[in-house]
């Protein structure tokens, strides 16, 4: 399907309009993402709670998200559809985009958006070798297999 949507001909023509520059600039941006969730992933390991770098996860990848749907609407113009499909696309996002703030609300209101000290008190938490052990010794255990 890409390809050809890709291989339309008004869509040569778009070249170095703003829906092609800035879909290229948010996909160098998406890049960054994945560096991003695996450093709030060991930290969260180490810390047992979200970090500076855990938010600064979250909300860039919410902002480009956002700045994507934008973007999207960007493409209907450049693909010369009527004012219908923008229309419909905008319904669509504005659903999508009132659903995900409803469960990130509802998510924070639950829990705090992280794990609270009550909660990681009451965690059982297990080591590589299955042994339980409890929140006064949160540091991750690390063990290697005996051979």
């Amino acid at each position: 399907m890409n390809l050809k949507v890709t291989n339309a001909p008004q869509l040569y023509k778009g070249r170095g309009t703003t829906h092609t520059v800035f879909g290229t600039v948010l996909v160098a941006l998406f890049l960054i993402q994945p560096v991003l969730g695996t450093l709030h992933h060991r930290n969260y390991l180490r810390h047992h709670t979200r970090t500076a770098v855990s938010h600064l996860h979250i909300w860039y990848g919410r902002a480009i998200m956002a700045l994507a749907v934008v973007n999207g609407g960007l493409g209907l113009k450049l693909a010369l559809n009527t004012g219908k499909v923008a229309i419909a696309y905008g319904v669509v996002a504005g659903i999508v985009a009132l659903t995900y703030v409803t469960a990130a609300v509802l998510k924070r209101k639950g829990n705090g958006g992280s794990v609270g000290e009550n909660e990681r008190a009451n965690k059982v938490l297990r080591n590589g070798n299955g042994e339980e052990y409890g929140s006064e010794e949160l540091q991750p255990v690390h063990t290697v297999p005996k051979r």
